[in-house]
């Protein structure tokens, strides 16, 4: 099976106004496209409390960008005025807010940083263009990153989902350049990659919805978790080549694989998240 990082969802929002051609949303959501905000945010507040405080040993990584964007519609539902304050007093608790956006003023008027990671899903320009429409392009997120982090925020890079194509390298080393030109590597908590995966329904429905796509244009299997993936030996080259190239910023980095096997890990990085003691926490093995 894949290696699951111990990672809680919270569900605020379901749909997002962004359209990423590759977004497992449009089948997931197909008979229901509606955009829906669920606003009773102080009984979710309140469940929490209860178990954070269940678990004083645990360490609770809590993401809302599993559904939607986190902060895309922050200013018209300013659910981080809450959440911040909130997890900022926790002792056993991190929240990630994970985004495409460039939408963090309302991060920058808080007062503590503390106990949150904002994190930006990023790729290539060329990607961005064909792929992410109705998206910030890679310049404004990488300022809105860098006027977290320098708010005192910890920063995620997600470079997911990894798209093979002609010419790839030359794209995504030109974007970890221009990353490490705006962030400093000790401002980044961790950078995870991860490629592109689909269920053959979703396929369907990218063919239909976006006639450009280059999203097919490598070659894929079917792997353990009933996704389509590309070859292994793709997967691991690119794994290798941009771990590579991150660590070459610096050896301190945290690097790790999203939605992977055992074998890639290990192919990859010679060890499994247990051996990391940075990343141990984070994984549930």
């Amino acid at each position: 099976g894949m290696v699951c990082c111990n990672y809680y969802v919270v569900n605020l929002l379901k749909n997002c106004m962004y359209d990423c051609s590759y977004c497992f949303l449009q089948d997931f959501l197909q008979n229901n496209p509606l955009l829906v905000a669920y606003v009773n945010i102080e009984d979710l507040l309140d469940e929490l409390e209860r178990t954070f405080a269940a678990h004083p040993d645990r360490t609770f990584r809590v993401g809302t960008g599993e559904l939607t964007d986190s902060l895309a519609l922050d200013q018209v539902i300013p659910f981080s005025q809450q959440l911040i304050p909130f997890f900022n007093q926790k002792k056993n608790a991190v929240l990630e807010l994970k985004t495409k956006s460039n939408c963090v003023i309302n991060l920058l008027n808080q007062n503590s940083a503390d106990n949150v990671i904002v994190s930006w899903s990023l790729n290539p320009q060329i990607i961005i263009d064909q792929e992410e429409k109705g998206t910030p392009n890679l310049e404004q997120r990488l300022e809105a990153a860098r006027l977290c982090a320098n708010k005192g925020y910890k920063i995620g890079i997600h470079l997911d989902p990894i798209i093979i194509f002609p010419d790839w390298e030359r794209a995504y080393h030109g974007m970890i350049e221009k990353i490490f030109e705006v962030l400093s590597p000790s401002q980044i908590e961790w950078v995870s990659l991860g490629s592109f995966r689909y269920r053959m329904s979703l396929k369907k429905i990218i063919n239909e919805r976006h006639n450009n796509t280059r999203l097919f244009t490598g070659e894929h299997i079917s792997s353990k978790d009933g996704k389509h993936r590309y070859l292994r030996s793709l997967r691991n080259e690119a794994y290798k080549n941009l771990r590579s190239l991150l660590k070459n910023f610096s050896t301190d980095l945290n690097v790790y694989l999203c939605m992977e096997t055992r074998e890639m890990w290990e192919g990859v990085t010679g060890k499994m998240p247990r051996a990391d003691e940075t990343l141990d926490k984070f994984f549930d093995l």
